[in-house]
């Protein structure tokens, strides 16, 4: 039996919790003023109206969907629904970018350190290399790949911490 379990939750902590809900096989008794999440998981509401409980076997929108056509439903109440929803759709949509750029950057930046070590490393070789020129020559054509994709890399990252 869950009350209000979104109340005071991130968008992440709503997504991990929507996501454990979903996956669980047993009953979830849930009290809610959440109408998405109530959407997302019921499919069975238990509503108390003028003093009654009425048992509906539908989602949400469904049960929405019946108040509506029987003349029960006020457009005030669906459209203020229907703003909520799209607000925290919204929202969500928003933190998921946020985090996928997040973890771009993050794994940019890891690439750029490994080949700048790469870099360090072909540049050791060569100073070290002496006469050998056929050696050199491989060695110089390596360093010349590692920076053009380090500026690749650069090139990105720069986008992505500018926000195109």
């Amino acid at each position: 039996m869950l009350d209000e379990p979104t109340n005071h939750l991130d968008l992440i902590s709503r997504e991990a919790l929507e996501d454990a809900l979903s996956e669980f096989n047993g009953t979830v008794f849930v009290i809610s003023h959440d109408r998405y999440l109530i959407n997302k998981l019921a499919d069975k509401l238990l509503v108390f109206e003028d003093g009654t409980i009425r048992e509906y076997k539908c989602s949400y929108d469904d049960y929405l969907a019946r108040k509506e056509s029987a003349g029960e439903t006020k457009k005030e109440i669906s459209s203020s629904k229907a703003e909520k929803i799209n607000d925290y759709k919204a929202q969500k949509e928003t933190e998921r970018a946020k985090r996928m750029r997040a973890s771009r950057l993050a794994r940019l930046e890891e690439k750029i350190e490994a080949t700048e070590s790469e870099i360090a490393a072909v540049t050791d070789e060569i100073n070290g290399c002496g006469s050998d020129y056929v050696k050199l020559l491989e060695l110089n054509e390596r360093l010349d790949g590692l920076n053009t994709e380090l500026d690749s890399l650069m090139e990105e990252w720069e986008k992505l911490e500018s926000g195109d």
